[in-house]
């Protein structure tokens, strides 16, 4: 009999054992679900610098997202980006912060890349341009393309080229995707206003909102 009660207190023991192992464990994972709750939420809101133009210190801040694939960024290039800026970012009053962000890892992100490598030498507005003037010929993104780009807009072709065969602007793509995720960016053109997401048929109504908050 003592035999027998031993033995039961020994299964009655691990099991036990095994019961405390369980919720340790399970707190544990409630832990690190928590704490990787409160990183993505305490997150710095604008965790990517990006190609900028304006005041800093104006009311407003915008984050653009584009896509050289994308047929509406294509008309907001050509046809409301000139005026958005002459209207609001000359004026002092936006803030502007400019992200390509290709979808998948195709032409799209080379001509990505080499336009971070633009920005390198402070060229990237004018290298975008020439992208989007471009866009939609056959072989606009193609690597002869994009180098003659370069040579439009007056870039040392040595660094450019040496930036673009070391692929170190692939990171930049990867933080912007990471950054547009972040802020549930799914489509482009997109935006950013003082932390409001908008898209471009809502752009002006929103800033204008937004300085009127300021008192602008």
């Amino acid at each position: 009999m003592s035999s027998y009660r031993s033995q039961r207190e020994q299964i009655q023991q691990q099991k036990a054992n095994k019961k405390k192992k369980q919720l340790t464990t399970a707190a544990v994972v409630a832990v690190i679900i928590i704490v990787a709750l409160l990183v993505i939420y305490f997150f710095p809101r604008r965790a990517v610098a990006g190609p900028s133009v304006g005041d800093p210190e104006a009311p407003v801040k915008v984050d653009m997202f584009s896509n050289y694939k994308c047929s509406y960024c294509v008309s907001f290039t050509r046809e409301n980006e000139d005026d958005f800026i002459k209207n609001y970012v000359d004026t002092g009053k936006v803030y502007l912060t400019y992200h390509i962000f290709p979808f998948t890892d195709d032409d799209g992100q080379v001509a990505a890349e080499a336009t971070y490598c633009a920005a390198d030498q402070n060229k990237f507005w004018e290298y975008k341009k020439q992208v989007f003037e471009n866009v939609g010929f056959s072989g606009a993104l193609a690597d002869s393309s994009l180098d003659t780009y370069a040579q439009n807009v007056g870039l040392d072709m040595a660094q450019f080229q040496q930036c673009r065969s070391s692929d170190e602007h692939t990171s930049t793509i990867n933080e912007v995707r990471q950054y547009a995720q972040m802020n549930g960016v799914s489509g482009t053109p997109t935006f950013i206003v003082n932390g409001t997401l908008v898209y471009a048929g809502e752009l002006e109504a929103t800033v204008e909102n937004a300085l009127a908050e300021a008192g602008n």
